[in-house]
């Protein structure tokens, strides 16, 4: 069975509409208007402008690309924090100066962690992660002879692991603490901050709250442990609305409450004609409908 899915696994053409906080600011970095969210999981590098496809999804409507991904770790041979990011990054640019030109304001971001990944390294603060990352932003990330000066901010992606028995599949106080200081660090120095929880992280309907990443819904699919229970909400309540541009929840979360609502109680799915998709699957069917299996 398909685990849930991941920021990481949806690409631009599953762009989605994002709620803005109310009280974030910083309009000088966020386009103006409904933000239309794509999370960009490729930059080949193969074309003028980094890559037509990104650029073309831009076009038709994305105003902020979430580049997948990063994780922040401590390096095995100095002991210091690292950013680690497999992304081209000239292609990054190269993106950017593109739509630039074309008059698309674009917001330029880059995810932290994604499904299966390792959570930060919690022998650092949330204020020494943030001089870590501000540094490889500016000195590895900026091309200033494209007009780039590296990701406007950061999207918090943190998630659980295919194994239960993964330390991942639990987040921790300290962890917890080091996103929300890293988070206030850097609205403190005019970025951007994001979160895109799976829709159990974040769940208004229940004040049910855990740090396991591993549970189940006693009444809905209680086969499936994969699933948290508001450790986001915390992160918003604790340091606040002003901290967080935008939340993003993914409702497309395997066998979510939002999945439970479309198709109703077990059996009673009517998909369409052809294959379903797995629960969890990355790609929405022709058309951009979007179903689950009940």
């Amino acid at each position: 069975m398909a685990q849930l899915p991941t920021a990481a696994m949806a690409q631009l053409p599953s762009a989605g509409l994002a709620q803005r906080l109310p009280s974030a600011g910083l309009a000088q970095r966020l386009p103006s208007g409904p933000l239309i969210v794509g999370y960009g999981t490729r930059c080949d590098g193969k074309s003028a402008v980094g890559d037509d496809l990104m650029v073309a999804e831009a076009a038709n409507g994305v105003n902020v690309i979430v580049w997948f991904a990063s994780n922040l770790v401590r390096d095995a041979t100095t002991g210091k924090p690292v950013v680690q990011s497999g992304l081209n990054t000239t292609c990054v640019a190269l993106v950017a100066r593109e739509l630039r030109r074309r008059g698309l304001p674009t917001a330029h971001m880059i995810s932290i962690g994604g499904w299966d990944a390792p959570h930060p390294d919690v022998s650092f603060t949330g204020a020494e992660w943030w001089q870590a990352w501000r540094a490889w932003n500016e000195q590895q990330v900026a091309h200033l002879s494209l007009g780039f000066d590296g990701y406007d901010g950061f999207d918090w992606d943190l998630e659980g692991n295919d194994s239960n028995s993964s330390r991942w599949s639990t987040f921790t106080p300290e962890g917890l603490k080091l996103v929300g200081e890293m988070s206030v660090a850097a609205k403190n120095a005019s970025f951007l901050v994001s979160l895109v929880p799976p829709q159990s992280y974040f769940d208004v309907a229940t004040s049910r709250f855990s740090l396991s990443l591993k549970l189940a819904y006693s009444d809905w699919h209680p086969e499936f442990h994969y699933r948290g229970a508001n450790s986001y909400a915390y992160l918003v309540a604790k340091y606040g609305e002003q901290t967080f541009d935008f939340v993003d929840v993914q409702l497309y979360e395997g066998y979510s409450r939002a999945c439970e609502a479309c198709v109703g109680p077990p059996g009673t799915l009517a998909a369409p004609p052809g294959p379903v998709p797995s629960p969890a699957g990355p790609s929405p069917p022709p058309g951009g409908l979007v179903w689950c299996r009940a």
